[in-house]
């Protein structure tokens, strides 16, 4: 009842405010009718905490800040409570619960300001800063610990896999044959990197490649994809029922998406992410630009790790890289020049 009374007073003042011509001044109306109207029946549903809302960027991003929400816990001693209009997210908080409890509303018309050192109780602020309006070097955890006001050395909270009490009946079969077979999980989509650099031919000459190969034998593939790819085992299941299957894994393959955050996050077997080269791509399906258009964008920011004599995805490694961000050793960047026999070997080698 209480989350209907937010959502409601939400759409009004989005639907009272839309008539301001000005964005910022409607943006500033927005925020003051929130803090004034809103806020108090949030306070009064979770009280002695701190809400943060989630801009609508990428699971990436949210993954990256939600694993720090243990060490921010505890450093500013109020409850944690994640505002959120995508239920994927409710899913991600739902992993670290009780950490941070997550609240569906619809979507705020506005930033909230930036986490200060000593955040107020009852109080509405960013969960990261936005990406899209800031800065791309975000994507390091180094750079979100210190958005929270965190030591360097402070630590990431791992998910702890459980299986689900209702599953369904592809979920039990899946598990069963991941228990019994040598299962390499692969994750062949994204939406920040256009997936169609690596089409579903290649993808089964690569999944051929591993599954017959002679020096890591009785190998299985299963994708994680709504389309199947022929001859290989498919599943696409919600999140919490992926997230335990992929702990049964004897490998994960991602193509570099927010899923990869994780399953870093959640899985010991080595990793593969994948990369594109930087040449053939769409950088993001939305924004319909060339990985070329983008690096473009980027220079002119100049960001202070770009070295102007290589192409920007391989150097992208230093921020976004997997293995650093969550000190996993076995987990391993893959840059694809469209060759699919290399990376099929650089897969087998990294098992």
């Amino acid at each position: 009842m209480e989350n209907l009374i937010i959502n409601t007073l939400i759409l009004l003042t989005n639907t009272l405010t839309a008539c301001i011509f000005s964005g910022k001044l409607r943006k500033y109306m927005r925020k003051k009718i929130f803090k004034i109207i809103t806020l108090p029946f949030l306070r009064l549903k979770y009280p002695k905490s701190i809400f943060l809302f989630s801009p609508l960027a990428g699971i990436g991003e949210f993954t990256q800040s939600i694993c720090l929400m243990k060490a921010f816990k505890e450093k500013i001693n109020k409850n944690i409570v994640i505002l959120t209009s995508r239920l994927t997210e409710i899913d991600i908080c739902n992993l670290y619960n009780p950490t941070v409890q997550g609240c569906y509303l619809r979507k705020l018309k506005f930033l909230p300001e930036a986490i200060p050192e000593n955040p107020r109780e009852g109080q509405l602020y960013s969960l990261y800063i936005n990406i899209f309006e800031k800065t791309i070097h975000n994507l390091d955890i180094e750079y979100v610990k210190e958005y929270l006001h965190l030591d360097l050395k402070a630590p990431i909270q791992k998910i702890v896999p459980k299986r689900p009490e209702q599953v369904s009946n592809e979920f039990i079969l899946t598990e069963q044959f991941m228990k019994e077979n040598k299962t390499i999980l692969i994750f062949p989509d994204a939406n920040t990197y256009d997936s169609s650099v690596i089409d579903d031919d290649t993808w089964k000459f690569i999944a051929d490649e591993i599954k017959n190969n002679k020096e890591v034998k009785n190998l299985e593939i299963i994708f994680n994809r709504q389309n199947p790819i022929s001859g290989h085992k498919n599943i696409f299941l919600p999140l919490k029922e992926t997230i335990y299957l992929s702990s049964l894994a004897y490998g994960i393959v991602s193509f570099r998406s927010g899923i990869t955050e994780i399953l870093a996050l959640t899985t010991k077997a080595p990793m593969v992410a994948i990369y594109p080269d930087g040449i053939t791509h769409f950088f993001h399906k939305k924004w319909k630009i060339s990985i070329d258009e983008y690096e473009n964008k980027i220079r002119k920011i100049k960001p202070e790790w770009i070295d102007d004599t290589k192409p920007i995805a391989p150097q992208s490694y230093k921020w976004t890289n997997i293995e650093k961000n969550y000190n996993r050793n076995n987990c391993k960047d893959f840059c694809y020049n469209n060759n699919p026999s290399e990376l099929a070997q650089f897969i087998l080698q990294t098992l």
